[in-house]
């Protein structure tokens, strides 16, 4: 255990880089990762947000020293396919966001749940389950769920601590859009040091019999070779492996290339594990993001990329929800059908945006090049073998058993032994034969850093980088072996605006049919009284509730909560 300790007080990007040579400590119950998530309720309506707040309950070591750093939310239905997938960034205390439900989902029971990238390499019942219900109103016959249905309250190993937070409103009832104000009132016999999250919600949309869902370790040992995915100690990643064809074999200690396609382009390298596995750790990128994968020298045998899914693929027996909304709450799933499709014939239509502008390729990877050449500066030579010759001095090519190849030279002759970054439209360029007959007026510039250049654990002898006129590679072909990719970056992490209603004068012919009346996740709460929210009621009657929570450092659950009615 001493060893442990040892290991995990490292510096989480040295921690990470021994994880796969290090089978004892692996085995300790502390590299188990352990996550809870609260939601701001337990019954959608399609189209709606679930807004989240996840506690990372791992040993202290571990989640401070960063072992993982991003998060994953899948909205999974009963036949276990995801209709809903987020990434989202983890902090030692955890992660907090919204996870969009699609319109077009069945009604139905639904499972959130909630892993990281290293709880992968161990079983799927260890990942953090959440039941949740949707009622989408344009599915009508898909209300009640067809077989058997067992109620079931699925004990957790999180234990309620009584007494733990008080909570008051100033008033017993109130109008429609009035403002409400509430009193927090936080005892001593425990705190939540990685915050507490407020939710205000219709009475009976939050399924108290099943928010605490902490399934058991799976048990079993884990050994180096069952490890595929290391832990995201540095952001967001990609992995996957390179295998020869057609033999299938890892192909080990091979450089590969990630180019980020479109705004903002990047690159990044990395070197094949001895199993033929690459990992590319990626800077934050909002959206969508299409990237290629390439290797950095050309290889005589075929070679293909093999892309390890961004979200598991694996599943383990759901628990059952606490509450069945559909036989037990039925007036609550009535009444989210009728609000949904009054909110869906108010909103405002899209607006219709132009064409869009050429996007902004931004600021390289490498800053500022030393030297860059514009080929609209130079008198228009017949090719890129002429035009590198004649202008710039900074590059030399040679020939070497029937290749080409290029040097980075500075003003003492070739400035290290190592071979050069070189690459067309951030993307290698492996074969220089092809690029030497295209015509300058095909490429916009060059750039060019000579001087050895360290990025991450690569060591390049200086950067050539030849940007094409119209982004097209100037017809050169992509190196054979390449991937195309796809991969999606963090989700939203914004919660819900609760409007002001005491400023100006509300558009009252716009109904306002808010479920959740208020959601806040919060650091921290002062001890005693001294806590206050406000926040307005919406068009819709009944009761309410204010619910709080927040989770000791031994685990025990602290909650809260009292009720109000809207008139």
């Amino acid at each position: 255990m001493i060893m442990l300790a040892i290991v995990l007080q490292i510096p989480a990007r040295d921690s990470a880089a021994q994880w796969a040579n290090d089978s004892t400590t692996l085995h300790s119950p502390l590299y188990r990762e352990k996550l809870q998530v609260f939601t701001d309720r337990s019954l959608y309506a399609s189209g709606e947000g679930v807004h989240f707040l996840l506690f990372n309950l791992s040993h202290p070591l571990l989640k401070e020293g960063g072992w993982s750093r991003v998060v994953y939310l899948e909205l999974v239905n009963n036949r276990n396919l995801p209709v809903a997938q987020g990434k989202y960034r983890l902090e030692p205390m955890g992660a907090r966001g919204i996870l969009t439900i699609p319109d077009t989902v069945t009604s139905g029971q639904y499972q959130l749940r909630s892993y990281t990238k290293w709880m992968r390499n161990f079983h799927p019942s260890e990942y953090h389950y959440l039941p949740l219900t949707v009622v989408n109103p344009g599915k009508i016959g898909a209300l009640v769920p067809s077989g058997p249905y067992v109620n079931q309250v699925v004990e957790g190993r999180i234990t309620e601590l009584e007494d733990g937070i008080l909570c008051s409103s100033d008033k017993p009832s109130y109008g429609k859009r009035e403002k409400v104000t509430a009193t927090i009132t936080l005892g001593k016999k425990g705190a939540s040091p990685d915050g507490y999250c407020i939710s205000v919600m219709k009475k009976g949309t939050l399924d108290e019999g099943s928010r605490y869902i902490q399934p058991p370790e799976s048990g079993g040992l884990i050994t180096v070779k069952d490890l595929l995915y290391p832990p995201e100690t540095r952001g967001l990643s990609v992995s996957g492996r390179v295998v020869s064809q057609p033999e299938s074999k890892p192909v080990a200690s091979a450089g590969m290339t990630l180019t980020l396609l479109g705004s903002g382009q990047d690159c990044f390298g990395f070197v094949t594990d001895r199993d033929g596995r690459i990992h590319f750790s990626i800077p934050h990128h909002s959206g969508s993001t299409d990237a290629l994968i390439t290797p950095d020298v050309l290889r005589d045998g075929a070679i293909e990329i093999l892309m390890d899914h961004e979200f598991s693929q694996e599943f383990s027996t759901p628990p059952l929800p606490g509450v069945d909304f559909f036989r037990e709450r039925t007036h609550l799933v009535e009444e989210i059908m009728v609000q949904s499709q009054i909110v869906k014939a108010f909103e405002p239509a899209a607006l219709e945006t132009g064409e869009a502008g050429k996007e902004d390729p931004g600021q390289p990877f490498y800053g500022t090049p030393e030297f860059r050449y514009r080929t609209d500066d130079y008198v228009a030579l017949p090719n890129m073998e002429e035009f590198l010759f004649e202008l710039v001095p900074q590059v030399n090519v040679i020939k070497f058993r029937d290749r080409s190849y290029i040097e980075v030279m500075d003003a003492y002759g070739v400035i290290s032994n190592l071979p050069p970054l070189v690459l067309l439209d951030h993307v290698p360029l492996l074969d220089v034969e092809k690029l030497l007959p295209v015509s300058p007026l095909r490429i916009d510039h060059i750039d060019i850093i000579n001087r050895v250049y360290i990025r991450g654990s690569n060591t390049y002898g200086g950067i050539v980088h030849i940007v094409s006129r119209e982004g097209d590679r100037a017809g050169v072909g992509l190196p054979a072996g390449s991937a195309f990719i796809s991969f999606s970056s963090y989700g939203e992490s914004m919660g819900p605006v609760t409007p002001d209603y005491g400023h100006g004068v509300p558009d009252k012919r716009i109904p306002d049919l808010r479920t959740t009346l208020y959601w806040e996740t919060r650091q921290a709460l002062a001890t005693g009284e001294g806590n206050r929210i406000e926040f307005y009621a919406s068009d819709l009657t009944g009761e309410f509730t204010v619910v709080v929570r927040g989770i000791t450092g031994d685990g025990t659950l602290l909650r809260g909560s009292c009720d109000f009615t809207v008139e």
